[in-house]
């Protein structure tokens, strides 16, 4: 029980982190498969990773907002 009290201590003390409460936007990148790869603070520095990934690996990968839920 105690575990479970430390890991919403910690939960709780995350979501006070001001990253946030920033007013921006984090983007993902994709996979086809819908699995998130990689964050990024700008749109254009996911859209850069997705295209070097797409050459790399030849694969379909899309770019897309990021989501965190408290």
């Amino acid at each position: 029980m105690k575990e479970l009290e430390n890991i919403s201590k910690l939960k709780d003390e995350l979501f006070e982190h001001p990253v946030f409460k920033a007013d921006w936007k984090l983007y993902g990148v994709y996979s086809d498969n819908e699995r998130l790869l990689a964050v990024h603070a700008t749109e254009e520095g996911a859209n850069e990773n997705k295209d070097k990934w797409a050459k790399q690996h030849g694969n379909t990968f899309y770019v897309d907002f990021v989501t965190v839920h408290k």
